[in-house]
């Protein structure tokens, strides 16, 4: 599953739901620091992998809230691995992408 900002909030529940790895570009899991809620419709929590890449200049979503966010949902059996990009704003640049992708293709 792969998300960006709100869409990133449905890649990982989804993710979630169907045991699937994700890749989050400045996911909007964690906001105005609300604590962390899963959504009802969620059944399961069985991912194993979320990759979560995180735009330090983002102005929409607090790239400290989402690290606290994943750090909360460390748990057995699954792997959270964290990247800041220090230029990137909320929309990640093509090579900035490109970038995600391949720290991805080495993880998946």
């Amino acid at each position: 599953m792969v998300g960006t900002s709100f869409g990133g909030f449905l890649a990982f529940w989804l993710s979630e739901e169907l045991g699937l790895p994700c890749i989050l570009l400045n996911p909007a899991v964690s906001i105005r620091g609300k604590s962390k809620n899963k959504p009802n419709s969620v059944t399961y929590l069985k991912n194993s992998l979320c990759l979560v890449a995180l735009g330090a200049k983002d102005e929409l979503v607090d790239a400290q809230r989402t690290l606290l966010f994943m750090e909360q949902d460390r748990r057995i059996g699954k792997t959270i691995l964290t990247k800041v990009f220090e230029e990137e704003e909320h929309s990640f640049t093509v090579k900035a992408f490109r970038e995600v992708l391949e720290w991805a293709k080495g993880e998946l």
